[in-house]
């Protein structure tokens, strides 16, 4: 009789754990990046892919893990650190729009203008925030910008 509650308290453990494990999140594969694309490495903090014309442009951060870079019709930048901008500052500009989304398996917000695109992730560690955003001179700018931003992954 003593073997059978055995069992049974163990046999309910497991379906509690198997119950627990059912009901976090599950990550999605990031984007495939397109052909020709090649991946970045923020430090060791992120990655992303991007258009092979795409260049790193050195630059200094002052509290921040800091980047730019620039192809044919996109500036690109990224601020990684407590303080990086939430993009609030584009809401009056023509086509502002601000949407809910995921990227490298975390909350985000996607963040829109007529010739701006960018991505503000406000957890990836603690309090640090990534915030990676576009200038782009044309459409198709901006839909490269939107699937590069999807691409993004971190260490």
């Amino acid at each position: 009789m003593r073997i059978n509650k055995v069992a049974s308290v163990a046999a309910i453990a497991l379906a509690g754990l198997l119950l627990l494990s059912s009901c976090s999140p599950e990550k999605s594969a990031p984007p495939e990046a397109p052909a020709g694309w090649v991946q970045f490495t923020a430090s060791n903090a992120f990655t992303f892919y991007g258009p092979s014309d795409l260049k790193e442009i050195p630059v200094q951060g002052i509290d921040s893990l800091v980047g730019q870079y620039k192809s044919s019709g996109i500036e690109l930048y990224f601020d990684y650190g407590y303080y990086s901008s939430t993009l609030e500052e584009w809401a009056s500009m023509p086509g502002y729009i601000r949407t809910n989304t995921n990227a490298g398996g975390r909350s985000a917000e996607l963040v829109s203008t007529k010739d701006k695109i960018g991505i503000v992730i406000p957890k990836v560690k603690g309090n640090i925030k990534l915030t990676m955003w576009a200038d782009c001179s044309n459409d198709t700018a901006l839909e490269t910008a939107k699937k590069l931003l999807q691409t993004i992954q971190f260490q």
